[in-house]
């Protein structure tokens, strides 16, 4: 992992932390299948957290098939380089 995803990470785990109300550790495979509280609320929370922190949209193809934070970071890292 490179120093620049690893700082996408950090800065997608705090978004998750807030969302989902408990730590999300760097490396933690965070998904809308293990998590309990990810619902449509949360999911929101969760990209309303990333594209102020990255004071832009995301467009519906970049969101479709989103279910866990490693895609996000991934999506992040491919179609911003940053948070």
């Amino acid at each position: 992992m490179t120093l620049q995803q690893q700082n996408i990470e950090g800065r997608v785990d705090n978004i998750f932390s807030l969302c989902f109300k408990r730590q999300v550790e760097s490396g933690e495979d965070v998904g809308c299948e293990q998590e309990p509280k990810w619902d449509s609320r949360v999911n929101l929370e969760l990209i309303m957290g990333i594209e102020d922190a990255r004071d832009t949209s995301l467009t519906t193809e970049q969101l479709e098939g989103l279910k866990s934070k490693a895609q996000i970071v991934d999506e992040i890292v491919v179609a911003y380089g940053t948070v």
